[in-house]
């Protein structure tokens, strides 16, 4: 038999082969449609034709059978989909902590400012060694944190040893910002109000690569203020986000993201397990999710679908941080394609703006020092670069000044959506999962001490 027979037959198996695979998909959307069919859809319509609309493309089978499944689930919980989703802000802060720069490094003005009660501002001068002190403190708790994610799982003595020194690390860190930074007659006013539920922050842009979070009022092993109050972040030179009372539509939608570089040199298994877990619970909760995960996370795929009128979107990956040109931070795509700040927000241009972004995105790199390739935390106090650039066009955004990808991370965001699509405001819901992680792992893990809310933290949904 000559070379030009065996090549033909070759060509011929594989045309066969091919032909045999698309029938077997053609078979299986088939047996999709079938299954669909064969559903109490009454309350669903508009999501099932939505469903059937896919019912042509065999490269869509996975996207199909996991939005069958989220619809029995739904059906079986007798919740139909949401018919409208009214975005509001019940009311402005009640209390507002207002911290400004002063004309020399380390000099603060401060005052608190309530529906009764404004301070006149008074100044905080820490002066340079305590700042240094500062900036030490938070390297220490960076390196506590990293100690605790090196420590091998069956090393039980050393694990609980590292992360009782991270939490006093935390502690420390805190009162330090707390007791130094706040005037007394602030300290005394919010120890005397038991009933603050809400508090923003006023800060200078300068001001916002401090964890603010993590101050300690030192009344009990976990007075962190924000595990105590649902606590968000203003930059003064742009303000409080303002977002009027707004219908959105017919049904909520959320764009997911997730471990752009799976697969390849800093894939993140744990950022897909959190964008996997992030899209079932919101599948669950009756949104309408387009998720663009490993290697269909790609620049050209991301970047049009960030004007489709997506009210959330979830990021979980890499980036890197530019404070000081902070419209060139970027998130990191696949074959790691740069997706800049000032790109995706000329996105939202002339469109519907998303209400929020959760991006809890670490910076790309690891430790080789490590037989597990684990991650380091880094503190990304340049996280208010990528954070201005959605407030500038009155998005909120969530992120983390210690960004790790981790069970803890995702309990973090599965808690938080859990409570904000059930109608807690943003910021009580972050501050719930902050607790949740918290009390989930007594302190020792460093998702719940990061998250950080630029925005109102009274903004709600109301569906129905």
């Amino acid at each position: 038999m000559n070379t030009d027979n065996i090549e033909s037959r070759l060509r011929d198996f594989e045309e066969k082969v091919k032909l045999r695979r698309f029938e077997e998909k053609v078979k299986r959307l088939k047996e999709l449609e079938k299954e669909l069919d064969s559903l109490d859809t009454k309350g669903f319509e508009s999501e099932v034709s939505a469903i059937k609309s896919k019912l042509k493309s065999t490269s869509r089978i996975p996207e199909i059978e996991r939005e069958i499944s989220g619809l029995k689930a739904r059906i079986d919980d007798g919740k139909p989909v949401v018919e409208k989703c009214v975005f509001r802000l019940d009311t402005n802060p009640t209390y507002k902590i207002e911290i400004e720069s002063g004309a020399n490094q380390g000099v603060y003005s401060v005052r608190l400012i309530t529906p009764h009660y404004s301070s006149r501002p008074e100044s905080a001068d820490v002066g340079e060694d305590l700042l240094d002190y500062i900036n030490k403190s938070i390297e220490d708790v960076t390196e506590a944190m990293n100690r605790v994610r090196g420590v091998r799982g069956g090393e039980q003595e050393k694990i609980e040893e590292y992360s009782e020194e991270m939490l006093e690390s935390l502690r420390d860190l805190g009162c330090i910002l707390y007791k130094q930074i706040l005037p007394s007659d602030v300290i005394g006013e919010l120890s005397k109000h038991q009933q603050i539920k809400c508090l923003q922050m006023d800060i200078s842009e300068d001001l916002g690569e401090y964890p603010w979070e993590v101050m300690h009022d030192d009344s009990n092993r976990d007075g962190f203020l924000g595990l105590k109050y649902a606590l968000g972040r203003s930059i003064q030179v742009r303000g409080v986000i303002k977002v009027p009372t707004e219908i959105r539509g017919d049904k909520l939608k959320a764009l997911v993201i997730g471990d752009p570089l799976e697969g390849c040199e800093g894939g993140l298994p744990m950022a897909r397990k959190e964008a996997e877990e992030v899209v079932k619970k919101l599948e669950d909760a009756g949104v309408e999710v387009k998720t663009l995960i490993g290697k269909s996370a790609t620049l050209p795929r991301v970047l049009p679908e960030l004007g489709r009128g997506y009210d959330i979107i979830h990021y979980a990956g890499h980036a890197e941080f530019d404070m000081k040109k902070p419209r060139d931070s970027y998130l990191i795509l696949r074959n790691k394609m740069h997706l800049k700040a000032k790109n995706i927000t000329k996105q939202f241009e002339g469109k519907k703006k998303p209400i929020f972004a959760y991006i809890n995105a670490c910076k790309a790199g690891k430790r080789a020092d490590r037989e597990e390739k684990v991650e380091d935390i880094e503190y990304a106090n340049d996280v208010p670069g990528l954070a201005s650039a959605f407030m500038e066009k009155g998005i909120c955004y969530i992120g983390s000044v210690w960004p790790i990808h981790d069970d803890a991370s995702a309990d973090a965001a599965i808690c938080f959506y859990e409570n904000f699509l059930d109608g807690v405001s943003i910021g009580e819901s972050l501050r719930r999962a902050k607790v949740e992680v918290y009390n989930k792992y007594n302190g020792k893990r460093a998702a719940w001490a990061g998250l950080v809310l630029y925005g109102n933290p009274t903004l709600t949904i109301v569906r129905g």
